[in-house]
């Protein structure tokens, strides 16, 4: 069984992006539909998909309610014969609190599972091919992406000198990380992480997403940095061979 996973933004249009400003509410259904046109061509008929929405509103809200029931009727227009799983959260802790979220939701089942930012996605099947035989067949609890095709560490991305990264908290020393994009596993693997480190982000639920704290520090730096440090491995796919980074930011 796969479970195809998208970490979504759904109240991405009250944010400023610091690249593209506020113009990326055209896309909080773009990505969604351009994850469901990837889903469709994975040669598998066991699969599932699963789509986690971050909103901004205080836990409880009706918004909550409102929220679910637009992307799954999005989805299901889309996906009339599939199954189809939307969870709505506060928007707290990014990709990896919707990985943990995902997890959470699907445990006790069996499968894989592809965890991808909603903006980053595949250009072809190759990454669910080489993705499942680097995890079959090596000793890593999942497999995830990189610029580089490496692991990286020190001083890699300005890291350790960069200014903006001068008094970020940091989850081990040394740091280990890919990038964020993607996220490759299955469902026994991220039990034996969640038994070595706990929940997947270090953040507070309670407060809203900071992309330099959530996102990095405790996101795509600091998920497999405390998971190199629990004796766990992973390995990084090469980007530019697999993936296209905000696929739709530039129509």
């Amino acid at each position: 069984m796969l479970y195809y996973s998208v970490a979504h933004y759904y109240d991405v249009g009250s944010t400023n992006h610091y690249k593209y400003g506020t113009s990326r509410e055209k896309n909080k259904y773009k990505n969604i539909e351009s994850h469901i046109n990837t889903f469709k061509k994975i040669e598998t008929k066991n699969k599932a998909f699963i789509l986690t929405s971050s909103i901004n509103a205080k836990r409880g809200d009706k918004k909550y309610d409102e929220v679910k029931e637009d992307l799954y009727n999005f989805c299901k227009k889309l996906l009339p014969d599939s199954e189809i799983n939307v969870i709505v959260s506060f928007n707290w802790g990014g990709t990896i609190a919707a990985l943990w979220q995902v997890y959470k939701f699907l445990k006790d089942k069996e499968g894989y599972v592809a965890h991808f930012e909603e903006d980053f996605g595949p250009l072809n099947n190759k990454w669910y091919i080489d993705s499942i035989n680097i995890l079959n067949n090596t000793d890593v609890v999942y497999v995830g992406e990189s610029t580089t095709g490496n692991i990286k560490k020190g001083n890699d991305d300005g890291r350790l000198y960069g200014y903006k990264y001068k008094n970020v908290p940091r989850l081990g020393n040394p740091e280990v990380w890919g990038d964020g994009g993607y996220y490759f596993s299955n469902l026994k693997n991220l039990e034996i992480i969640e038994n070595k480190i706990g929940i997947f982000h270090k953040g507070d639920k309670n407060t809203k997403y900071v992309n330099l704290i959530d996102g990095i520090s405790f996101g795509e730096v600091g998920f497999p940095t405390l998971i190199y440090h629990a004796k766990l491995k992973f390995k990084v796919l090469k980007r530019s061979e697999y993936f296209n980074n905000e696929w739709n930011d530039n129509l």
